[in-house]
């Protein structure tokens, strides 16, 4: 859900910063604030580990490569 948010999050910190005093109390305004920052630091993580766990080398097998066109015989390994 969050992730979906893209540029709308960081417009509404801007725009409650700059424009928020004019129509809600002092106390609400930070609070609101400092809300939205926190959900932007949130929504920043998340999307930072999904990139990172995409982007971490994966160790299968099915991406070897024989160069010498060999069969590999693969033996089922027993835990």
């Amino acid at each position: 859900m969050l992730s979906q948010t893209g540029c709308l999050l960081p417009f509404l910190i801007v725009f409650n910063f700059l424009f928020g005093w004019i129509f809600l109390r002092p106390l609400v305004w930070i609070v609101l604030e400092g809300v939205l920052l926190l959900l932007f630091l949130y929504n920043s993580l998340a999307i930072t580990r999904r990139v990172v766990q995409s982007s971490s080398p994966r160790n299968t097998r099915a991406e070897v490569i024989d160069v010498e066109a060999q069969t590999v015989e693969e033996n089922p390994r027993v835990s």
